[in-house]
């Protein structure tokens, strides 16, 4: 039997990060389209407490494992964003209270530049 961390290592190292894309640059386009939307910002960190009391709410009904291990795989998306902010310059306080859509939109188009160079980079 596969571990829970195990499993999310998988999905967030494999099958996620070749559907989506790195985490910052997913997290950033939902962040970006859910802010245009509710007309407030919504930062990262704010996204992955939403998605986790989605699953919070859902698993209250019904026992699941697969929603410990999508709370599990947001927190380590938000970990590899905040990695990827500070490799790219940018503070994790920046997208916290008062901020620009204009920085997310910045910080968004320097995520999938890294992704198409991470996309160039042979395989080891």
């Amino acid at each position: 039997m596969t571990s829970w961390i195990d499993t999310v290592k998988g999905i967030t190292d494999g099958d996620r990060r070749r559907d989506y894309g790195h985490p910052m640059t997913n997290f950033l386009r939902i962040c970006i389209y859910w802010s245009e939307f509710l007309g407030t910002p919504v930062s990262p960190r704010q996204f992955v407490h939403m998605m986790t009391l989605m699953k919070v709410a859902r698993d209250q009904h019904s026992f699941k494992v697969d929603n410990h291990i999508d709370i599990m795989g947001y927190e380590v998306g938000l970990g590899l964003v905040l990695e990827r902010m500070q490799d790219l310059g940018y503070g994790f306080e920046e997208f916290e209270g008062k901020f620009a859509v204009h920085n997310m939109l910045e910080a968004y188009r320097a995520s999938i530049a890294l992704d198409a160079d991470e996309d160039k980079e042979p395989d080891g």
